[in-house]
């Protein structure tokens, strides 16, 4: 049995919905956050349909869970 980890879909939903233009899908179609740019605030990981934008509250950081390739 496996268990399939939720994935990037690619949808550009965190990248409409930042203000600070810190999202952006890479070649594999897969959102990258550009720490630079980034301030935290968290709004990219409400509009996420899979879920997998998180805010690391120790860091400020945001992070794309995701396995895809």
């Amino acid at each position: 049995q496996t268990c399939a980890l939720p994935i990037c879909i690619g949808c550009g939903a965190c990248v409409e919905k930042c203000k600070f233009g810190a999202i952006s899908l890479n070649e594999y179609g897969v959102a990258e956050i550009d720490e630079e740019k980034c301030i935290g605030c968290g709004s990219c990981g409400k509009v996420c349909p899979q879920k997998i934008i998180h805010v690391h509250e120790c860091a400020n950081w945001i992070v794309v869970k995701c396995s895809n390739k």
